[in-house]
């Protein structure tokens, strides 16, 4: 059921040594700390302080432009481009099919691990996949963090992680979709920036200009990185399919949230400065708000807010997340709206149910990515065991996308959550494995190694204040009060909600 895949990348990169670190030649300074190493714990890490750096990189220019590295034959047909509501590689038309997997960096940089970053592009490569999205962030005192404290990056674990990922997925004929940072505070992301700035509150990430310099340093860094495999920087490194601003960026309590759509367009706008050469995606969830009333019956209807230790005493409503599917994507920097299907945590009614919703809600996104004019990718999607289900439920996501892309429905492609290999540990029991036993398939085995997953730093600001629980508790209550009955309890009236064919127009 794979999607028809395109023409290949043409030659191969010229290896170089001796690559300079990120930032240099800009000011930037290494300096020797004790860090968290899990292959030794006297291990010495050398940091680069990128503070600043946002305003001494150059900006960048097109891959045909003379000014580029003459070691490298750059031309802009390797680079996958937008063109209006598709993608193209080299001429053709190129649909995005692959898979999802957060921990590739980590793997890189910790031996052990190392070799399942070949395993897994080479079990996705026999699969017919051609693109991978994983994070390039991992912030605080976390298990081989990238960017330790505000503004003082870990030249280690890029150079034996992402320089290394980035090179197994060339090697294979990958396109690399890299995000870079978190709603959600696995991996640090946007809390960590607030609580380094002394902030309490999640839109302070999006408002609060010192919180802003320090991501936009860290983004600089990462986009205009030379990497100590190939001597190229990423930002002409044509691996990379394209830069995405933020997993699951919202703004809780704040419906329609303006501060939400300016942060994208400016993040949007601060990477194509840089960089000229690579798609832009906002990784929003692909909530619909108020641009889209007809829509919002086709959010998630019984989600666990945040996953509170205690019960919401008001129905979820998707709208107070704060997201704007067409607002957020509107913007002229953005070529890629994407959205995350998760029926499990959207709808609590039977699987025939869950599935139907899910095709319903892509239906809904497709149409909504025609009004853009850009090409939707399914960015997250997958459903719990039993197998026979979801085997059920990727067959179907699949078709639906197949026969989206024959009736000319803009569609960029689809990245399944999440492919897992020998060993991996399966996040929230969602994993789906190659070539792996029986026993792994349904809980595989892990060895934590130390500090895995786990912040140490001191938690100023509690999970559920960063994530303005009031403010949602609030906009939840007046939703139910306004909908009243509209929004009901019962399967059947969930299954009404998918009917009226003008939740699609």
């Amino acid at each position: 059921m794979a999607l028809a895949l395109q023409a290949a990348l043409s030659a191969a990169l010229l290896i170089v040594a001796a690559a300079t670190p990120p930032g240099s030649g800009v000011g930037a300074e290494g300096f020797a700390v004790k860090g968290n190493d899990d292959r030794d714990g006297e291990a010495e890490e050398v940091y680069i302080d990128i503070s600043g750096l946002r305003d001494k990189v150059t900006d960048g220019v097109l891959s045909d432009g003379a000014t580029l590295d003459e070691r490298w034959d750059c031309d802009r047909g390797k680079f996958v481009k937008r063109l209006g509501p598709r993608l193209e590689l080299a001429g053709s038309r190129f649909i995005i099919h692959g898979f999802n997997q957060h921990d590739m960096v980590r793997w890189g940089a910790h031996e052990p691990d190392r070799h399942r970053v070949a395993k897994i592009l080479s079990d996705a490569a026999d699969l017919g996949m051609n693109s991978l999205r994983t994070w390039a962030f991992n912030d605080g005192d976390r298990w081989l963090p990238i960017q330790v404290g505000p503004g003082k990056i870990s030249d280690r674990v890029l150079r034996e992680g992402l320089d290394f990922v980035l090179d197994e997925a060339r090697k294979r004929e990958f396109r690399v979709i890299l995000t870079l940072t978190n709603f959600w505070n696995d991996f640090g992301g946007m809390q960590e920036y607030v609580q380094w700035a002394g902030g309490n509150n999640v839109r302070e990430f999006y408002t609060n200009e010192a919180v802003k310099d320090t991501f936009k340093d860290y983004v600089a860094s990462i986009v205009t990185r030379r990497s100590s495999v190939t001597g190229i920087e990423y930002r002409y490194d044509p691996t990379i399919l394209g830069w995405e601003l933020a997993n699951e960026a919202r703004d809780p309590g704040n419906v329609g949230s303006k501060a939400l759509q300016g942060w994208l367009d400016e993040m949007a706008a601060f990477i194509r400065r840089l960089d000229p050469n690579h798609l832009i995606a906002t990784g929003t969830t692909g909530l619909f708000g108020p641009s889209s009333p007809k829509k919002l019956a086709l959010n998630a209807h019984a989600m666990d807010v945040f996953n509170s230790p205690t019960p919401s005493p008001h129905r979820y409503d998707g709208i107070c997340e704060g997201e704007d599917f067409l607002k957020d994507n509107q913007g002229q920097h953005v070529d890629i709206p994407t959205v995350h299907i998760w029926p499990d945590h959207s709808m609590a009614c039977d699987f025939q149910c869950k599935k139907e919703w899910s095709i319903k809600n892509l239906q809904g996104h497709f149409e909504a990515a025609n009004t853009l004019g850009k090409p939707l990718l399914l960015e997250e999607f997958g459903i719990l065991r039993p197998d026979g289900q979801r085997h059920e439920f990727y067959r179907a996501m699949y078709e639906e996308l197949k026969a989206a892309i024959a009736r000319g429905v803009p569609v960029a492609g689809a990245l399944m959550w999440q492919l897992g290999g020998e060993g991996a540990l399966d996040y929230g029991g969602y994993t789906v494995y190659v070539n792996a036993s029986e026993n792994e398939r349904s809980r595989p085995p892990f060895s934590k190694p130390r500090g895995y997953h786990q912040n140490t730093s001191v938690q100023v600001v509690d999970d559920l204040d960063f994530r303005n629980w009031g403010e949602m508790m609030d906009c939840m209550k007046e939703k139910e009060t306004r909908n009243g009955e509209e929004w009901g309890e019962t399967l059947e009236v969930l299954k009404n909600f998918l009917a009226p064919e003008e939740w699609l127009m």
